[in-house]
């Protein structure tokens, strides 16, 4: 066990495969291979796991022998037992954990198919979507996006389906998250939030048209939930687009409407060049019934955009003397290089 001779691999890899030879004998040389790097080796534990006529046992601990692989052979063993419905369920799973945390292009098939068989177990299901975290395999992050789309899975399977989905910009997934993002079909239930304010995270920086126009429709419906839609202004931060920089600026400002999300509506609109933005960074910032943390947020967003609607607004605070000194002096400071009149 834990050899690393040349002679002695060889030997032992013989023996795993000869299905002629006692399988208690077998079993042992399969553990005595465990962790190797031998090529040769691999592919006889790899054949074992996979020949669904050989020894339970047998097969469970040369795919116990193949954790933690890097070799091609291996992993499609591995993925192609997990893939399988046929195997026992105690195989899939062990084939499963032996793959978790392996990001290679037959991994992430196998997850995908099994993540998107809805007769599978549920357990291994889940195994699936949380091991596809990271993932930049295209069918991999479409079978995801699906499953999160599917209004008849799991409320589960869909969390961790969308976990997985975060930081990605796959189109077929962005596509399928921006109708989610918009469904509150019942927006009262924690677990479909939930699901909804993932999704908005998922769409952090995307560039999609569609899904900048799903996410500018739920940061102004003043009927969702509001953690969704700050989430959905989160994810609108930076953004270039004329219709979520309308949505923006509306909810901005909107006297009557969430704190917290106001606040978030006006950092997302932070460096813009956008005239509607600018007018509704100006008018927050001029506003004196405005909260005195919303106008500083909307000051320093302002700060060191020079366009006619900020001059105008930083000339109104710096006169009014009334005003928060620190407000002000933000105001002086932002005039410095101003050519209005």
């Amino acid at each position: 066990i834990g050899t690393h001779d040349a002679d002695a691999l060889r030997a032992l890899a013989t023996v795993v495969q000869d299905d002629t030879d006692d399988v208690d004998v077998r079993e042992l040389a399969a553990k005595a291979l465990t962790g190797t790097h031998d090529a040769d080796a691999l592919r006889a534990l790899a054949a074992v796991a996979e020949d669904m006529n050989d020894d339970f046992c047998l097969r469970f601990r040369a795919i116990k022998a193949m954790a933690g692989t890097h070799n091609a052979d291996a992993l499609r063993a591995l993925a192609a037992v997990v893939a399988h419905t046929r195997n026992d369920r105690r195989l899939r799973h062990r084939a499963a954990k032996a793959l978790t945390r392996t990001h290679g292009a037959n991994a992430a098939k196998a997850w995908a198919a099994v993540v998107q068989s809805r007769g599978d177990y549920v357990d291994l299901r889940k195994i699936a979507a949380e091991s596809l975290i990271g993932t930049h395999d295209a069918d991999a992050l479409r079978a995801l996006a699906a499953i999160v789309a599917n209004t008849k899975d799991a409320i589960f399977m869909r969390v961790c389906a969308a976990k997985a989905l975060v930081g990605k910009h796959e189109a077929g997934a962005l596509r399928a998250l921006a109708a989610v993002v918009q469904d509150k079909t019942d927006k009262t239930h924690t677990a479909d939030v939930v699901l909804r304010e993932l999704v908005a995270k998922a769409l952090i920086g995307t560039h999609d048209a569609d899904a900048l126009r799903a996410l500018a429709t739920v940061v102004q419906d003043d009927t969702d939930d509001v953690d969704v839609r700050e989430l959905a202004a989160k994810a609108l931060t930076g953004t270039h687009d004329a219709d979520a920089l309308r949505a923006l600026a509306a909810v901005a400002e909107d006297m009557n409407d969430d704190f917290c999300l106001r606040f978030r509506a006006i950092k997302a609109m932070a460096g813009t060049h956008n005239a509607d933005a600018l007018r509704a960074l100006a008018a927050v910032v001029a506003h004196t019934r405005n909260d005195r943390r919303l106008r500083h947020r909307a000051a320093k967003a302002l700060t060191r955009t020079h366009g006619a609607n900020a001059a105008k607004a930083w000339a109104a605070v710096v006169q009014s003397r009334g005003d928060y000194v620190d407000l002000r002096k933000i105001a002086a400071e932002s005039l410095i290089g101003t050519h209005d009149a």
